[in-house]
């Protein structure tokens, strides 16, 4: 990890103009990757798009997300209430489990342990069971 090139090294090498461009590259390649081992079976993965955001005074206030399972099925809801701290699934993704609903679980609790990903647009969390 020490020797891991920086963003600005990758620009260079991709002979982009920017480091928002060797960055775009290589969130490519990862998620290019996590599809490659979820259809092998290795890993799991929940998509998330946001949806929808309300704000309060420049903070996000609530937001929708869309997810979806192993990048297949139907799309599911979870609203977040940041204000309230409150969460709840609206629809279950396709291959979602209905008692433990493992993937809407992995989302929400990812989502409120990082913060800071509420402002992305899109999201992939991949995991093991």
């Amino acid at each position: 990890m020490s020797s891991r090139s920086s963003f600005e090294e990758l620009a260079t090498l991709f002979e982009r103009s920017g480091t928002s461009g060797a960055e775009r590259a290589y969130r490519k390649a990862l998620d290019k990757l996590t599809t490659i081992l979820v259809e092998e079976g290795i890993l799991h993965a929940v998509r998330l798009k946001r949806k929808n955001i309300t704000r309060k005074k420049k903070e996000i206030a609530t937001a929708i997300y869309l997810y979806q399972v192993d990048y297949d099925g139907k799309w599911g809801e979870i609203y977040f209430d940041f204000v309230n701290r409150t969460t709840e699934i609206r629809k279950l993704a396709e291959w979602d489990r209905m008692i433990s609903k493992v993937f809407s679980k992995k989302a929400i609790c990812y989502i409120q342990t990082h913060p800071l990903l509420v402002n992305l647009k899109e999201i992939v969390i991949s995991f093991s069971l």
